[in-house]
């Protein structure tokens, strides 16, 4: 929906010119639009919600907020869910653990920012419930597509691999502590997982920087190859194919793009996604395929 706006507002707050301030901010306003879907937020009260406007209606009502589900935090494990008129009429809800609030909330497209507000879960704890729904899509779509899959039961200690330090990817991060394994059926093709990361002079098959050493190796002067160490200082490799032409996904360090790169000039990239969760999405869409 294209004119879907996800927003924190006072339910009150609705003026009859369509605008509306966001709660604890500085007089800031942002522009309704008929059936704009937003959250509206009172307190510790959240609701999904729709904006009307009816210009024949008497001033104020031309502009009204329909709203649908209701949250109130009763403790840090249950919150009441109640269907609710446009500000009367609530009606008696069922109890939910807050971790499915959070998974609604996210699904909805919220930031975990503004998920901390309204629910008592810890950041990291918010980023686990995002990203491992997001990877158990992930292995259902790969696993359709004849991959083998094996998951991780483990958090990875990202300092024991000096290599990751420099990503920031929290999607990435997260990916790493879920996935143990996904590579094709006849292994030609692969996303790197923790365990890929630990040796960098692997000589058994493909090391994780494999692509990087080709290129040095057929690098025809010292300043040429200083310039492919270079490239690689900016960019971690995240999966590798090598069915037909060989080919790499890498997240760009500075920017936190997804480039693919392709033999034999691995380094001339294209971007392909915006950062790794864009990148997820888009395989479990089907809307890229890398191989």
């Amino acid at each position: 929906m294209n004119d879907k706006k996800i927003i924190m507002i006072d339910c009150n707050s609705i003026t009859s010119y369509g605008e509306l301030p966001l709660m604890y901010y500085d007089v800031e306003y942002f522009g309704l639009n008929d059936g704009m879907e937003i959250i509206a937020y009172e307190g510790d009260d959240v609701w999904n919600a729709t904006v009307h406007y009816n210009p024949e209606a008497e001033f104020p009502e031309q502009w009204w907020v329909e709203l649908g589900d209701y949250i109130e935090t009763l403790t840090e494990k249950e919150v009441k869910w109640s269907g609710i008129g446009f500000f009367s009429g609530m009606c008696s809800g069922a109890f939910r653990k807050e971790i499915d609030i959070a998974k609604e909330l996210i699904d909805f497209g919220m930031e975990i920012n503004d998920i901390q507000k309204i629910l008592k879960l810890s950041e990291n704890r918010l980023y686990h419930i995002k990203f491992s729904n997001l990877y158990t899509k992930f292995e259902e779509k790969v696993i359709s597509d004849g991959w083998t899959f094996e998951p991780q039961y483990r958090n990875v200690d990202l300092s024991e691999y000096p290599i990751l330090s420099k990503c920031s990817d929290n999607a990435f991060c997260m990916f790493l502590n879920y996935v143990k394994k996904a590579e094709t059926a006849d292994s030609s093709a692969w996303f790197l997982c923790a365990s890929d990361y630990e040796n960098i002079n692997d000589t058994d098959g493909f090391s994780w920087n494999e692509f990087e050493k080709i290129s040095l190796a057929s690098a025809e002067s010292d300043d040429e190859k200083e310039n492919i160490k270079k490239w690689w200082e900016h960019h971690l490799p995240v999966a590798m194919s090598v069915k037909g032409e060989y080919t790499f996904l890498a997240i760009d360090i500075d920017t936190g793009n997804i480039v693919q790169g392709y033999e034999p000039d691995f380094e001339d990239t294209e971007t392909v996604a915006g950062n790794f969760e864009e990148l997820i999405k888009m395989i479990i869409s089907g809307k890229f395929t890398w191989i």
